[in-house]
């Protein structure tokens, strides 16, 4: 959702106009480029965050080449300069000016090409002046302030007929349109697949990270636990298909054996009886498949033994979660097809959206249907600012897909747990993290029964 900063004249032809990229993250920060544009003749712009512009600047992703790149950046805040150096770093091989509004202090800790020009934010409006000629020639007589042999002044802002634009009322306005997507995003969080999945209490979910570090497999583990729980589910089972180094096994303090290295020996071979056997049982309704004792390559699964894996867990648990390795393997693929829902698991960083965006890029191209899949945020604040949902709103421009779930930052509990082998449901039940997987799966079938 890219929302227009000022209301720009259509006098000039789009054609005429130069392009500019606005990146900034915050109120304040678009505060900061609205002063910038203030004194600017009609310009075709497009407006980014800095996660979705990190991510399209560095892919070439922007179609016609700027003009003019604006970047703002605040104070060292949640690591938004490293995310500004990363935007930076991006923007120098692009042949547009860069104009970086910043503190001193924030600007300082930049790594900046000679030709950026650096403003203080209380002088953006200075930025007209600044301009180097060879950016502010339009293709008809008008030129950018500043420059030489200045256009007549109808090609200009007339802002002795603008009316005073109110800062108040402009942040009154973008709180609105964000509320009004959280509402949005609470419909959608309702109707998602994976809640769909659980209000049937049957059917496959799996669990992809989109990054090294999300927490899946702590998401994958804890929520099978939760569902085992349920006296409407009558069975779960948990498979790790993380081949080289599983964790499940160790997060529930379950003994490995060297029976799952034998099975992967012979997937081919492996009936009800033999899989039966590999399972091992935490509680009265959860049995684990875990992963090998030994590290194996990734291709010890064969295409087409994936699918006879799941064939065999569905038959001992109508639900069936499954924990996936940090790669797409060549058996990747029938798993997801087998899924009836496939969870991405990112955090808000420029790794994940660039990870996801490069595997739906992939599986697109594989002719993989995607319509089960569905993207969940990890370790987000139990009580988000609206900067926070800002920030959101940029990270799915970034992925070019709604994020379904959010799950909240468990803190050091979390860690303690997976250490002790101990799910958050034992170790910590007031946990952030435990509520929200609770609530996840603490709904009446028949009251859900509509979803489906």
């Amino acid at each position: 959702m890219n929302q227009q900063l000022l209301d720009i004249p259509s006098g000039i032809d789009s054609a005429d106009k130069p392009r500019v990229c606005t990146v900034c993250d915050d109120a304040i920060g678009v505060l900061h480029v609205a002063d910038a544009l203030n004194d600017l003749p009609p310009h075709d712009r497009t407006d980014l965050g800095y996660f979705e512009a990190a991510s399209m600047l560095a892919d070439d992703l922007t179609g016609p080449s700027f003009d003019l790149l604006i970047l703002a950046v605040g104070e060292s805040v949640d690591g938004l300069p490293i995310m500004a150096q990363e935007v930076i770093n991006a923007a120098i091989a692009l042949p547009a000016v860069l104009v970086v509004i910043a503190p001193a202090s924030a600007a300082r800790g930049l790594k900046l090409p000679s030709s950026a020009i650096v403003i203080e934010p209380d002088a953006a409006r200075t930025l007209a002046k600044l301009l180097p000629n060879r950016v502010m020639k339009l293709q008809g007589e008008a030129k950018w302030p500043g420059s030489k042999g200045d256009g007549p002044a109808t090609a200009l802002h007339d802002t002795s007929d603008r009316p005073a634009r109110s800062k108040g009322k402009f942040l009154n306005k973008l709180k609105t349109i964000f509320r009004n997507d959280r509402e949005d995003r609470d419909q959608h969080d309702q109707n998602s697949v994976l809640n769909k999945v659980l209000a049937r209490r049957s059917g496959v979910i799996v669990f992809q990270g989109m990054s090294g570090g999300a927490g899946t497999t702590t998401l994958a583990t804890n929520l099978a636990v939760e569902l085992a729980g349920e006296k409407s589910v009558p069975g779960v089972c948990l498979l790790d298909l993380n081949l080289q180094f599983a964790a499940i096994a160790s997060y529930l303090s379950i003994e490995e054996t060297d029976q799952i290295g034998d099975a992967y020996q012979s997937i081919a071979a492996l009936d009800n009886d033999s899989f039966e056997e590999c399972l091992r049982n935490f509680g009265p309704k959860l049995r684990v498949f875990a992963g090998p004792r030994e590290v194996l390559p990734v291709d010890a699964l064969a295409r087409g033994e994936g699918t006879k894996l799941i064939n065999l867990t569905r038959q001992c648990a109508p639900l069936v979660i499954i924990d996936m390795p940090h790669v797409l393997t060549d058996w990747s693929e029938e798993i997801f097809n087998a899924a009836d829902a496939v969870v991405c698991v990112a955090q808000q960083d420029v790794r994940s959206v660039r990870n996801a965006r490069k595997v739906r890029d992939q599986l697109l191209e594989s002719s993989v249907d995607i319509g089960h899949f569905v993207y969940a945020l990890n370790r987000c604040p139990s009580d988000p600012d609206q900067e926070w949902w800002d920030k959101l709103k940029h990270f799915e421009l970034g992925l070019g897909q709604k994020v379904s779930h959010l799950f909240p930052d468990g803190g050091s509990d979390v860690g303690i747990a997976c250490d002790m082998g101990s799910p958050l449901l034992k170790l910590a039940p007031r946990n952030a993290l435990r509520r929200s997987l609770q609530t996840q799966v603490d709904m009446s079938p028949a009251k859900d029964a509509a979803h489906v």
